[in-house]
């Protein structure tokens, strides 16, 4: 299952200053078990300490960062994430100590790594901070695992908002929440892209309509991985008949699976990238398209248009033979 950010909501606490903002969960699709929900929520307070709270509404919300205000740029935000297990309502309450202008969006994930809360962000970037400009630039990451979804957010100290993504290729339409609408007030956006393979997630700018201070961070979310395992131990030997071009038997043959090796579908049969040594089983993300070469040995007089490999899923007992796509 490859990992989708399948809904967003994103919500505001108004003009006036709070200390609580009311987040509405994602309807997009339905959330199941071990979804993976994220919430990341800012202001434009100057307080220099931290002042979202630990876990918003005590439902087991996990704050993976939060980034303290200054008096330049003047803005704060903070992100927490958590597996959903079905108690959750259909919106969530987030605290902040001082009273400020409050933004902030709920996500919802299908396909993400779901065994361990602390890593399913696989890379945390570099937080990048601006004062009174136009332009907000963001510091690439690299990515550890095939197929995950990096998240840029901004916060900014202003309610003017006008964003636009001025620099990068590749990232979603930009998703922007206002808490007012003047120089007082605060505003924050979101985009991101799938890195079908790991590595870098190339730049990224936002300008904004009018010059103001802000914070910028890059984070990757970690898709879910299969195992995919090719048994590597006595050769899988079948005795066979081999055909001549009219059909009739000529001789007893041997077919000897003698290795495998997994590769990127990446390019053509000699150019495409090996992803492991020969004889090396793989784990991977799943739902994402790889091959596999077999080294065959044939023994007789044996057609090797006879030969033809199948695939079955390790660990899964009912599991059935299959042909490869």
């Amino acid at each position: 299952m490859a990992l989708v950010l399948e809904g967003w909501t994103e919500n505001n606490a108004g003009s006036g200053t709070e200390t609580t903002i009311t987040l509405t969960k994602p309807t997009d699709a339905t959330v199941q078990i071990d979804d993976l929900l994220m919430l990341i929520v800012g202001t434009d307070g100057s307080e220099e300490t931290e002042q979202w709270g630990s876990d918003p509404d005590s439902d087991g919300w996990t704050k993976i960062f939060e980034v303290v205000g200054s008096t330049s740029p003047r803005c704060d935000y903070a992100l927490y994430v958590k597996y959903a297990d079905g108690g959750e309502g259909a919106s969530v309450t987030a605290d902040h100590t001082a009273a400020d202008e409050l933004w902030g969006f709920y996500l919802h994930f299908t396909g993400a790594d779901d065994t361990d809360i602390n890593s399913v962000i696989e890379v945390l970037g570099t937080n990048s901070e601006q004062s009174n400009v136009t332009t907000h630039p963001f510091t690439a990451l690299s990515t550890l695992t095939n197929g995950a979804i990096v998240v840029a957010a901004l916060t900014f100290d202003g309610g003017e908002a006008g964003f636009s993504i001025s620099t990068g290729t590749g990232w979603a339409t930009l998703v922007e929440e206002q808490a007012g609408t003047t120089s007082n007030d605060a505003s924050g956006a979101i985009t991101w892209k799938t890195i079908a393979t790991a590595g870098s997630s190339g730049s990224l700018e936002i300008d904004s309509a009018s010059a103001d201070g802000s914070y910028t961070r890059m984070f990757a979310v970690k898709p879910a991985t299969a195992t995919a395992v090719v048994a590597n131990g006595t050769p899988a030997e079948a005795t066979c008949s081999a055909l001549d071009g009219t059909g009739v038997v000529v001789s007893p043959g041997t077919y000897e699976q003698e290795g495998f090796r997994w590769r990127s579908d990446d390019g053509s049969e000699s150019t495409a990238t090996w992803l492991e040594a020969q004889d090396t089983n793989r784990t991977g993300p799943a739902e994402t398209t790889v091959r596999l070469r077999f080294l065959v040995n044939l023994t007789g007089s044996v057609r090797i248009d006879d030969f033809k490999a199948r695939v079955r899923k390790v660990g899964d007992a009912d599991s059935e033979w299959e042909d490869p796509a």
